[in-house]
């Protein structure tokens, strides 16, 4: 009996104990679910090691818009040009950073 009673207990209070110690996922309202709290508590999937939120610089949004790099049947300035090269190389950054912060996590290999 008294074995049987503490399992009965282990197997009640030990998940509430794992709960409590990593609130992983959560579902306050509800409506949707949560992984994690906070930026600060690591995440990983299929078993990679566990991260904090990913920032950096590189994960800014690329702003503005480019003209065609030919108009009619002459080609438009230098200046067009060179932004254009400039948006695809902020874009080369950008894919990298969260082509990164992906493989971090975990969520995809990100090579053979």
């Amino acid at each position: 009996m008294k074995t049987k009673l503490l399992f009965l207990l282990s197997a009640f209070c030990f998940p509430l104990f794992i709960q409590a110690q990593t609130a992983l996922v959560v579902n306050p309202t509800g409506h949707g679910q949560y992984n994690g709290t906070k930026p600060t508590q690591g995440q990983a999937f299929y078993g990679a090691t566990p991260i904090v939120q990913p920032s950096a610089s590189a994960q800014a949004a690329i702003s503005g818009t480019l003209t065609p790099l030919v108009s009619g049947t002459a080609l438009v300035s230098g200046s067009d040009y060179n932004l254009a090269v400039t948006k695809v190389n902020s874009l080369t950054v950008l894919v990298n950073q969260l082509r990164a912060d992906l493989v971090n996590l975990g969520l995809i290999k990100g090579g053979p």
